[in-house]
Formats: structure tokens, C-alpha cells, sequence
């Protein structure tokens, strides 16, 4: 017997009741509509929008090939593919904002689920014109080397923290918030940097 409308000067307008109850339809009913949707996925007939929130690295790496599985796949829906900061990519605040995360979580909700795409290692980039970087670089050479760093979360706190743990401290002079102009710097200065191996195969294959 709740009221969820009243004639307010000549017109039908919702009750606070009436407002409560909307608030939560809007959130319901996404779920329902999922729910009563074939229950065979059917991509190349699906007409849905899809939010993929993906930090620097992931965007590179795996963006190029999942932006062509789904163009080709699903061409009836649409593709959102937002670059973050790396301490948004886990930011349970925004849980329900995206459909899928792209990146290194530091602490994921126990309610997501995660899987392990695959695995990459950290390696040493150098410009072609950097005469003081051979084919082997010694601890000392690395060391003293002015390096580009990543000020994230992730890459300041774990990967340097490793290597303090192992007596060693980079020299880093140049501070940057993503990977995406490190080569163009390397490549045109006496600075190093230490970058996913994924994203130094491809900085050398882009030249």
C-alpha cells in the first residue's frame, strides 16, 4: 500500500517512497535484463557497451589485439578502452564502473575474480647512441646510470624495494607517470630505464 505517486498541482509526481524505489530499480535492473538474456553468449549478434579500464602497460601490450578480437567479433557493440592510473586499477570505490581490469593489482576486492594472463620480467633499455651500455651491464654500471623512473605505486614501491633488499639503489633523475614517452627520451639522451621486457620488444620493433 506504499504510494509511489501523488497529484501535485495537476500532475503525477513520485513520492519520496516512490523515489527510494526507483534508486534501487536503477541498479536492479541491469542485473535483471542480464539475467533473462540467452544463456549462450552470442557475441557477433550482441548489441552491448563494454568499459575496460587498462593502465599504460596493459593498453600497449594488450590492447592493440583485444581491440581487433572485438571489432571483428562483436561488431554490433561498442568498446570503451580507458587508460588509468595504475593506483586506480584496483580502486574498489569504482567496482561497478568497469567490465574488465587490465593491469598489476596490488589488492583486488575478494569479490572480483582474477586471472593471470601471463607473465613478464623487467629489463634495461638504452639509446643506440649510449656508448657507455654494452650487450652486459654490470651492477656498478647500473647503478650509476641516470635512469628514468615510474612513480607509481606498483613500480615504486615493489621493483624498488627488491632491489634495496638487494643493496642496490637506481639513480633515478627523471620521474615519469607512464611508460609511453620513456623510448623517445632513451632514445634521444644518455638515460636508462627499467621496463617490462614486453614493452622494450616492442619500443625496439616501432624503432
Amino acid at each position: 500500500d506504499d504510494a509511489l505517486l501523488a497529484k501535485v498541482r495537476g500532475k503525477m509526481e513520485l513520492t519520496s517512497r516512490g523515489q527510494e524505489v526507483l534508486e534501487h530499480l536503477e541498479l536492479l535492473l541491469p542485473q535483471l535484463e542480464r539475467l533473462v538474456q540467452p544463456s549462450t553468449f552470442d557475441p557477433a549478434r550482441a548489441q552491448l557497451n563494454f568499459q575496460i579500464a587498462a593502465t599504460d602497460y596493459a593498453a600497449q601490450v594488450v590492447g592493440p589485439a583485444l581491440v581487433t578480437a572485438f571489432s571483428r567479433q562483436a561488431p554490433g557493440s561498442s568498446l570503451v578502452l580507458l587508460t588509468v592510473q595504475s593506483r586506480e586499477i584496483d580502486a574498489e570505490s569504482s567496482e561497478e564502473q568497469f567490465d574488465l581490469r587490465l593491469g598489476w593489482f596490488v589488492a583486488p576486492p575478494p569479490s572480483w575474480f582474477v586471472r593471470k594472463l601471463f607473465e613478464d620480467r623487467m629489463v634495461v633499455i638504452a639509446g643506440t647512441g649510449n656508448t657507455a651500455i654494452g650487450a652486459e651491464l654490470s651492477v656498478e654500471q647500473f647503478v650509476s646510470a641516470q635512469q628514468i623512473g615510474i612513480r607509481t605505486r606498483q613500480h615504486q614501491t615493489s621493483m624498488d624495494k627488491m632491489l634495496q633488499e638487494q643493496g642496490i639503489r637506481r639513480n633515478v633523475i627523471v620521474w615519469m607517470s607512464n611508460f609511453r614517452c620513456i623510448p623517445q627520451v632513451v632514445a634521444r639522451s644518455r638515460l636508462i630505464a627499467l621496463v617490462p621486457e614486453s614493452l622494450a620488444q616492442r619500443f625496439h620493433t616501432e624503432g
